[in-house]
């Protein structure tokens, strides 16, 4: 297979900190960060996730500001997402109820009355 030519660059104003965290974030996806970041991007898009982000960073008014140095970093923990809902494949709709019906003092005089 042919290896896929990126010809253009995007440029990105940043601090060291903000540097560092998609080094570490690449690292854990076992990528570079230049495909690091286009693939977040390409997953973002064209997944219900990138809606998803996007509405948090506006309900929320989220901006990266730089954080001062002796604020030290949290450490990346990976949670547990439920994204299976968000592909068109995913079985979501269906739920199975197991009801039991159990007759109450008030089902037995609605029945009485109705005799």
């Amino acid at each position: 297979m042919k290896k896929q030519r990126f010809d253009k660059t995007m440029k990105i104003r940043s601090d060291e900190r903000m540097l560092r965290w998609v080094e570490e974030l690449a690292a854990e996806c076992g990528r570079t960060p230049s495909a690091f970041l286009r693939d977040l991007i390409f997953y973002l898009r064209l997944t219900k996730a990138g809606g998803i982000i996007c509405a948090a960073l506006v309900d929320q008014d989220v901006h990266y500001r730089p954080i001062p140095s002796y604020i030290e970093d949290q450490p990346i923990v990976k949670p547990i997402f439920p994204w299976a809902h968000m592909y068109e494949t995913a079985n979501t709709n269906t739920v199975e109820v197991n009801v039991e019906v159990v007759p109450t003092d008030d089902d037995e005089e609605d029945d009485e009355d109705k005799e």
